[in-house]
């Protein structure tokens, strides 16, 4: 499915771009509501084991963004005309995590 979304993303960029349509995936890692019911529920051995499978490769600080102050912050950057020259990407906010190990 990941594939799928960056394929889109820069066949969609490439077709739409000569009508000034930017196309870009933001590829968020962010500590949601879900996320923080989900990890009262869990056990600390649980807890333990998501540190280590995914928590521990944020290399800003071992832990999933905030939406609000982490997430939010980019996609109004994306919406607005100060990224009017970008097009065709794909952007992790994920405090390192995908790229940093």
């Amino acid at each position: 499915a990941k594939g799928a979304v960056h394929a889109w993303t820069r066949t969609a960029a490439g077709t739409w771009g000569a009508d000034g349509v930017r196309v870009n995936a933001i590829l968020p890692a962010m500590a949601t509501p879900m996320y923080h019911e989900a990890r009262a529920r869990s056990s600390e051995e649980e807890n333990t084991a998501n540190y280590w499978r995914n928590l521990q490769s944020i290399a800003l600080g071992q832990e999933y963004g905030d939406p609000e102050t982490d997430l939010a912050p980019v996609m109004v950057f994306f919406a607005s005309d100060a990224s009017r020259f970008i097009t065709g990407q794909l952007i992790p906010v994920d405090g390192g995590q995908t790229n940093v190990r």
